[in-house]
């Protein structure tokens, strides 16, 4: 019984500091560049890159990302056009 709650509150410790590991390191928080560079270090890590070849993954990493940006903003425009829609539609219904 004792062991059971020993594993419980390990479990539960591990899930709290899981969850708030997420939510100190948000992406949404991170500028492209910040994002580029943390995505290069852990390539770099991963991957044994020389200098060299972190400079160049992170040119392609922050290239990547900004598209990345440029194609959520526009999702997230179409998203309100569709929205817009979808209400004109109901409103026009009612």
């Amino acid at each position: 019984m004792k062991t059971i709650a020993i594993l419980t509150l390990l479990i539960t410790a591990s899930i709290s500091f899981s969850q708030n590991e997420r939510s100190d390191t948000k992406k949404d928080n991170l500028s492209p560049a910040q994002k580029a560079e943390k995505r290069t270090d852990k390539m770099t890590d991963l991957l044994s890159l020389s200098d060299e070849q972190k400079e160049k993954v992170y040119q392609i990493n922050i290239i990547h990302i900004e598209k990345m940006e440029e194609l959520k903003i526009e999702r997230e425009l179409l998203h309100q056009k569709m929205k817009s829609a979808k209400d004109f539609t109901k409103s026009e219904l009612d």
